[in-house]
């Protein structure tokens, strides 16, 4: 059975010059396919080969993840390039301390706030 999927957009792109799409493959590694929709094929390729560098062998449950996260959208926003995530929905579980668990909707999510309130300083 396919597990449900959610798309997140990055950040906004002014002049935007490329756009892509990062999916979550599973739990085999590796993790992340990148997906080229637009752009010119050499700015795309470039930020590409560093985007897979990051996440490649890097599931969204590993602590690396969100900081790795957060870098791509810099890049992102430097390079003037959409980033939209395709990721598989996960349950929100709450402990027994109430505390909730994250997800990967969450943690890009908290990057998205994270980079855009950084650049908006």
């Amino acid at each position: 059975m396919e597990k449900s999927r959610v798309v997140v957009d990055g950040p906004t792109v002014e002049n935007e010059e490329g756009h892509i799409e990062i999916k979550y493959l599973g739990a085999t590694a590796p993790h992340w396919d990148i997906i080229w929709h637009s752009g010119d094929a050499d700015l795309i390729q470039g930020f590409c080969n560093r985007v897979y560098a990051r996440l490649s062998y890097l599931p969204w449950y590993d602590p690396q993840f969100k900081r790795n996260c957060v870098r791509v959208f810099r890049d992102a926003m430097d390079e003037k390039i959409r980033v939209v995530w395709d990721l598989e929905e996960v349950d929100e579980v709450v402990d027994e301390k109430g505390k909730k668990n994250t997800t990967p909707q969450s943690i890009v999510e908290d990057a998205v706030e994270l980079v855009t309130a950084t650049r908006e300083d």
